[in-house]
């Protein structure tokens, strides 16, 4: 399972939250081994809703 990890990267410059833009590209998320990276995250959101920034 882990070997699937990274076969398809989408790679942002600037984003609020990566896991906003997921959640509405829902199609996305049928593909295996899916991997977001984002240069900047202005709204980003972790576990339990805390809230970070990136810097």
């Amino acid at each position: 399972m882990s070997e699937n990890i990274g076969c398809h990267i989408i790679r942002l410059k600037e984003i609020d939250s990566t896991n906003s833009y997921l959640k509405d590209k829902s199609e996305l998320l049928q593909r295996n081994g899916l991997v977001v990276i984002a240069e900047m995250q202005v709204s980003g959101r972790g576990r339990a809703g805390r809230k970070f920034t990136s810097v």
